[in-house]
């Protein structure tokens, strides 16, 4: 199987080089609120980083179920799952009984039967005048074109940024393609494809209609946490507000009834 071939492979990475490495227990709270704590979320380049790409490379989603009653290097370790398509579930000061037995049995529950697909392959293709420059989610590229996943499920999400570098036609519009060949748990080799027709419109209140707000959300939730590794974390935090507060708000603006008008006192 790919599962034993990859952790046999690990095993033997890590004997070569003394076992796997993970960032030294640390005073966390000496490092909030300086420039230093964005190096509590740099995961420590080595085994981690290694065996992620082996489980990509073997269809293999990786998830971490972590017990910790002490300090743990989370960053590093949960390096494998953001690459791989899996997650990472945390229960502090895990206990057997209720209620944090039932939330772990209930985790794994839903962990293990949700539907799923394996060694994928995804590609983004557009029509003239714009494209695709950047990925967001469980993914690894060895190009700039296809979009390698270890695994693909109904809880995780991928972004795609697009670009547009040339004069969009109102006329004929915006198209764009997302191809993704997978692997299902019967071992079926599937292809999926979704087109889409987008219009375009030089007037900014025909694109707040239309804009999915929910979806740009979730696109700045994923820059943010790319950005913690470089800047700052309240730097983060207020490019986060003042994007969300910019570009978000007049898109939902348009659902807020009209004001009222202000109530007039009468005198008897």
């Amino acid at each position: 199987m790919a599962l034993d071939a990859t952790t046999a492979h690990a095993a033997d990475y890590c004997v070569d080089r003394g076992g796997f490495q993970i960032n030294p227990s640390v005073d966390t709270h000496k490092l909030v609120s300086t420039d230093k704590e964005k190096t509590l979320f740099h995961p420590v380049k080595g085994v981690y980083e290694q065996l992620s790409k082996d489980c990509v490379a073997q269809g293999c989603s990786v998830d971490h179920f972590l017990f910790p009653s002490q300090y743990l290097d989370i960053a590093t370790m949960g390096d494998v799952p953001a690459h791989t398509g899996g997650a990472v579930y945390k229960y502090s000061n895990f206990q057997g009984w209720r209620p944090t037995g039932e939330h772990f049995l209930r985790d794994l529950r839903m962990d293990v039967e949700k539907p799923i697909g394996f060694d994928a392959i995804m590609r983004v293709r557009t029509s003239t005048g714009f494209r695709a420059t950047d990925f967001f989610g469980g993914v690894y590229m060895n190009n700039t074109t296809d979009v390698e996943l270890a695994a693909v499920d109904c809880d995780h999400g991928i972004i795609v940024e697009l670009k547009h570098d040339d004069t969009l036609s109102e006329e004929t519009g915006a198209f764009m393609q997302c191809a993704l060949l997978y692997t299902t748990v019967g071992g079926q080799r599937r292809l999926r494809v979704h087109n889409l027709s987008l219009n375009c419109s030089s007037q900014l209140m025909e694109l707040f209609k239309s804009c999915e707000t929910d979806t740009l959300s979730n696109f700045f939730a994923k820059t943010a946490y790319r950005a913690i590794l470089k800047q700052p974390l309240k730097s983060v935090r207020e490019i986060l507000v003042n994007q969300t507060a910019h570009k978000c708000w007049p898109a939902t603006a348009r659902t807020v009834p009209a004001p009222l008008p202000p109530a007039r006192s009468v005198d008897h």
